[in-house]
């Protein structure tokens, strides 16, 4: 074959070309818009290979943006400079491990280490407090405390050389996830938090007077922090202001003691995020083949009115049944995810294609026995006008919609 014959094959066949051209630019534009919305993983602070990749240490402050949106109506971000004569305890944490996580509750479980140091001032007010100080840190979004385990490395706390006391803490324990987060399901992000607070037995470690210290030079991540479903995006970490709005009972009638009491908090949170390519493959292939058959279907001849009022049905059907199959991997919610809304669309546009059969088959129905060819041939073209535009709005309502319901 010549180039001119291929030229003209080309020329005389492009308008059946040019569509087939466009949606290929079209999702090739789509899978390279997926690629630049998929997450990326980060690199554990401990490596399995020889040489170390670059890792994000601390928060930053995207990361503590973060955090501020997440925990804001909890507890509050701390950026209160710490007064000479407030006692500070540095505190690190280095998570091996995050799994069994259980959505219905929510929680998770976790464990790893941590570790604690003080200095001799600090000491000696604990001594003389008759606390020891393994036990002035407790988990506050702990759950299933009879599963919870701290054990403390050597018999006593060891000395540096700086002279501050240092005591390294193996953890195993079961936390709750205090913000779940699925109204973006299923490009939702996932917070894992672990939240460490003083444990002030004796009231004398209140916020004014026992400041915690995130320690982010070595804090950090294992290899095995990964979750199944999910990509580790990153971690951050912070010390919060927990105001209590009560005094626990204490005040007897004591006006001078302040109605509410507040304790330094770290928070140590673990961000995951779901692979944007997976979730649309798994979850919005079916539905968005399902609904381009659907949007498709007026394209059939009007005279299939059978056929084409069948098809709504058939389409509402599947989509319960595919609605279904994820649904049975989320909690009981008081709001409508993402994908659900996306789906309440589909089931109006479905609900009005039907109308739309109901309205044209009625039309033929009343044209056929009364009417004149020419008639019917007038009515078939009324149609099928009504048809190509009924195409175009469904497209315009599923692009539409589908940003409204991100945005709402």
């Amino acid at each position: 074959m010549t180039r001119a014959s291929i030229t003209t094959l080309f020329i005389r066949h492009q308008r059946r070309l040019l569509p087939l051209a466009a949606l290929c630019l079209v999702l090739l534009l789509g899978w390279r818009t997926l690629q630049w919305l998929e997450p990326q993983a980060i690199a554990p602070s401990d490596q399995l290979i020889a040489q170390a990749l670059p890792r994000e240490r601390g928060p930053a402050d995207a990361a503590l943006k973060e955090l501020r949106r997440t925990y804001a109506s909890s507890a509050e971000l701390e950026h209160t400079p710490i007064a000479a004569d407030v006692d500070t305890m540095r505190v690190g944490l280095f998570v091996t491990n995050n799994y069994s996580i259980d959505m219905e509750v929510p929680m998770y479980a976790s464990d790893g280490l941590l570790w604690t140091s003080w200095s001799p001032a600090l000491q000696a007010k604990f001594e003389a407090a008759g606390m020891e100080p393994t036990r002035l840190l407790v988990f506050v979004n702990n759950v299933e405390g009879w599963d919870s385990r701290l054990t403390p490395v050597g018999d006593a706390p060891m000395r540096l050389a700086n002279g501050d006391y240092y005591q390294l803490i193996t953890y195993s324990t079961k936390l709750s996830i205090e913000h779940l987060g699925l109204h973006h399901f299923p490009f939702q992000h996932m917070h894992l938090p672990i939240a460490l607070e003083v444990n002030d037995e004796s009231d004398q470690f209140r916020f004014e007077k026992l400041r915690l210290i995130p320690d982010l030079a070595d804090s950090g991540v294992g290899h095995a922090i990964d979750v199944n479903g999910f990509i580790t995006r990153g971690w951050s970490m912070a010390e919060f202001r927990h105001i209590y709005d009560s005094d626990f009972g204490l005040r007897e009638g004591n006006s001078t003691r302040p109605a509410s009491v507040s304790y330094s908090q770290i928070l140590f949170d673990v961000l995951y995020a779901r692979s944007v390519k997976a979730s649309v493959w798994s979850l919005f292939q079916p539905l968005l083949v399902v609904m381009a058959i659907v949007i498709l279907s007026p394209s059939l001849s009007s005279r299939l009115w059978d056929v084409r009022i069948a098809l709504p049905a058939t389409a509402v059907l599947t989509l319960v049944f595919l609605q279904a199959s994820y649904r049975n991997v989320l909690p009981q919610l008081p709001y409508l995810t993402f994908i659900d809304r996306i789906y309440s669309l589909a089931y109006a546009i479905c609900l009005a294609c039907f109308a739309l059969y109901v309205w044209a088959a009625n039309r033929l129905n009343h044209a056929i026995p009364h009417g004149t060819a020419e008639q019917r041939a007038v009515i078939e073209a009324e149609i099928n006008r009504v048809d190509r535009r009924f195409q175009l709005g469904c497209l315009l309502a599923l692009s539409i919609g589908s940003v409204l319901c991100w945005l709402l």
